[in-house]
Parts: C-alpha cells; structure tokens; sequence
C-alpha cells in the first residue's frame, strides 16, 4: 500500500520519494539513500499511478540516493519502457559515481537519458519537443505587442 500524503497541487509525498509537477514535467525525487524490496513496490505503484494519469515526462532525481538495488533498476527499465510506449520519456538526474558505475556496467546509461542537474533534465524536455523553454514563453507575455495599422 502507497504511504503517500496528497500536499499542495500537484505534489505527492512518502517517506521514499516526492513527486511533484513543473511545467508538465512529473519530478520524482527520491530520498532514500538505498531503497528496499518493500520499498521498491512503492516505487513501483507510484510509476503505475503516474503511467495511468498519462504521464509522458518524467525526471528521476537521485541526487539523495547512494545506492540502488536491481531491482529499483528493473523498475526504472520497466517504468522507462511504459512511458516510451505512449509516446513519453524518462531522464536521469542527479546521479553520483556509483551509479553511474552501475549504470555503465550494466549498459543502461545507454538506454537511459542522464543529465548531470535537474535543469538540464528540464530543458531535455524542451530541446526534445522543439519547444522554447518556459521562461521564455514566460518573457512573451511581457513583451509589446506590435500595432498594424490597416
């Protein structure tokens, strides 16, 4: 059973992982510095949980987690899998040296898309899209409107 707290929009909150919503983007962080079998089912009735509200960007914050098991691996390979199947993505942020190690063993830094901060796994969405980051559409609204005359 998913220990999660509903808090302020789209925010979602357990003793394992955040998830929250910015600029379409689900982030998930998680907060364990390893993450345990019974865990890991959380985990993975969170991916479910956002597979089935349709959602397509997702961000993967390990930046609080030393270690992570095969299995959480096998998790993020399967959740990864669920969300390229709609048409989505998932990108890796955040991830020390061990991690990375893992990942290169086990060959998944190739499958998987890694970014060194959580903004560059933002503007990842951005570039993928062909669209201008937010801030920038954010600067269009404060900029004079051109008057035509006819």
């Amino acid at each position: 059973m998913i220990s999660v707290a509903r808090l302020e929009g789209d925010i979602m909150d357990s003793s394992i992982f955040k998830a929250d919503t910015v600029a379409g983007i689900t982030i998930i962080t998680l907060k364990l510095d390893y993450i345990e079998a019974d865990q890991n089912r959380e985990l993975r009735q969170v991916f479910s949980a956002l597979d089935y509200f349709g959602g397509k960007k997702v961000i993967v914050d390990l930046s609080s987690t030393a270690y992570i098991s095969s299995m959480v691996l096998s998790t993020l390979v399967f959740f990864l899998k669920t969300v390229k199947k709609t048409g989505g993505d998932l990108v890796m942020c955040g991830i020390n040296a061990r991690i990375k190690e893992i990942l290169a063993t086990t060959k998944l830094d190739k499958l998987f898309s890694i970014r060194d901060s959580r903004g560059e796994a933002m503007a990842f969405f951005d570039k993928k899209i062909g669209q201008r980051s937010v801030w920038d559409r954010i600067a269009d609204l404060f900029k004079p409107r051109q008057v035509t005359e006819d």
